[in-house]
């Protein structure tokens, strides 16, 4: 546990790093995971309207696709494990909902080379449509490596990806 004090420093310095950025709570890992999905949509490259010119665009990237089908959950394993394997160092944060045909999807949440261990919810959150959702943020890796490996694997996964968005950041 930290302090209040410690907590507040901690979001300060969060914020320096990405004042847009909105920060949740998690207890030993518990939050509200529907909280975590309502911006995935949102368009990231607006962002860069509260820069001023002059800044250099980053090398950081995301990307973020859904599944309409249920997917394969052993051959899902197997491409993020040999993507993470690959480049680890690259991939900044994967976070998803995953329709592997059961009750409710698995919570999927990694930095680097580090997944957390996949958690399987009962239901869907009542905000989420019941479809695989995943968002990668990277940097120097392009968005198209990462696709172009999930398109080599569809076949395996028993459905095909549609891209939602990908985006450069600034720093």
């Amino acid at each position: 546990m930290i302090t209040e004090d410690e907590k507040e420093i901690i979001i300060n310095k969060l914020s320096l790093i990405n004042p847009t950025a909105q920060v949740h709570a998690a207890v030993y890992g518990d939050v509200d995971v529907p909280a975590l999905f309502l911006n995935v949509r949102k368009n990231p490259t607006s962002i860069m309207d509260q820069y001023q010119t002059g800044h250099l665009p980053s090398s950081t990237q995301s990307i973020s696709f859904t599944f309409n089908k249920p997917i394969d959950w052993n051959a899902f394993g197997l491409w993020l494990s040999m993507l993470l394997h690959a480049n680890g160092e690259k991939v900044l944060r994967v976070k998803g909902l995953l329709d592997v045909g059961e009750e409710g999807p698995v919570l999927l949440n990694g930095v680097q080379h580090i997944i957390h261990p996949p958690k399987h919810l009962d239901e869907w959150p009542e905000t989420s449509k019941k479809r695989s959702e995943i968002v990668f943020i990277m940097k120097t890796i392009e968005p198209n490596e990462i696709l172009g490996s999930l398109y080599a694997f569809q076949t395996l996964l028993g459905a095909k990806a549609d891209v939602l968005e990908s985006a450069q950041f600034l720093i």
